[in-house]
């Protein structure tokens, strides 16, 4: 008779007695309201495995039981700071700690005309797709201060492009102010979660999903400012695709697993693009493409920064 032996309460389960797969299982809380924290990046140090938490905090993660004795579990949320645990100590649920923010004071001003849009895309912009990774990451784009922003130096909104999709599929969005003391992406702007859900849509191209802050009156900084989206990684938008590839003459048919949606990226010839995966903010702008594979060019160069499609809305 096979046994289901349950270890750490009900937080780390393996699913048979002789498999080397655990099931990790928890919750994630706010220290102070011990209400859950919805979509909080949830991965494994070091792997390439890791997922989001639900609406209500709690979350599943399926590890190798080889990994559980020397790893450690690293989550993040907006509004909180980050948490390491040791796989081995985990508990039930897991308590978040808020960050304290210096709020900006919000003065309420008539509604102007006057806008302004960074980053303009159109038909005429060359576009592609980033697909989703196996683990939560945050894909950046990074915007420099200009002082043609001062007539109109507050937010109004942010516009992020994807694949048309008959899927609706939510994303969060996060904003930062760039530190130019570190040279990486610094404070949120906005201290609580921000989630967008696409619209299901016919036909193909490009879909608009757009995020109004005009009443958070935030303020463009003058150290530049960093916008990214992030895959939530749950049931809700996972979806699995069918796809079609020659090789040698044979055509094969495969099933592709991912998590909506599918962001469109512009190909940039500088470096603007900055990436947290595992815990750690990367600038990985520079791709290399061999110009003998399929003479892949953009404007010339075959060193390109493959950076999400963000435009942002200024007005004053």
């Amino acid at each position: 008779m096979k046994k289901i032996i349950i270890i750490l309460a009900t937080t780390i389960i393996p699913l048979l007695s002789f498999s080397q797969s655990l099931l990790l299982k928890s919750r994630i809380i706010d220290k102070n309201s011990k209400l859950g924290i919805p979509f909080s990046n949830i991965w494994v140090l070091s792997k390439d495995i890791g997922t989001n938490s639900l609406e209500n905090g709690d979350f599943v993660l399926l590890v190798d039981s080889t990994i559980l004795m020397n790893e450690k579990l690293k989550i993040t949320a907006i509004g909180y700071y980050d948490t390491i645990i040791d796989i081995k100590n985990i508990k039930f649920p897991i308590y978040l700690h808020p960050r304290v923010y210096k709020i900006q004071e919000v003065t309420v001003f008539p509604n102007k005309k006057n806008s302004f849009v960074v980053n303009p895309i159109n038909k005429k912009t060359h576009l592609g797709y980033m697909l989703s990774s196996n683990v939560p990451i945050i894909m950046c784009r990074y915007f420099p201060y200009s002082e043609q922003y001062l007539k109109n130096e507050f937010i109004s909104k942010i516009i992020v492009y994807t694949r048309k999709s008959l899927r609706k599929h939510k994303f969060n969005i996060h904003i930062y102010e760039y530190d130019t003391t570190t040279n990486k992406p610094g404070r949120e702007l906005v201290n609580k979660a921000t989630t967008v859900s696409t619209k299901a849509e016919l036909g193909f191209g490009i879909s608009k999903n757009v995020l109004d802050l005009s009443k958070n009156r935030i303020t463009y900084p003058k150290t530049g400012l960093v916008v990214g989206v992030e895959w939530i990684m749950n049931y809700e938008n996972f979806f699995e695709e069918e796809v079609n590839e020659k090789n040698g003459g044979i055509n094969a048919k495969f099933f592709e697993k991912r998590f909506g949606p599918d962001f469109a990226i512009t190909y940039e010839n500088s470096p603007i693009r900055w990436t947290y995966d595992k815990g750690f903010w990367i600038n990985d702008d520079w791709i290399k493409w061999a110009y003998s594979k399929k003479g892949f060019q953009v404007k010339g160069t075959s060193l390109i920064a493959l950076t999400p499609a963000i435009s942002i809305i200024l007005t004053d």
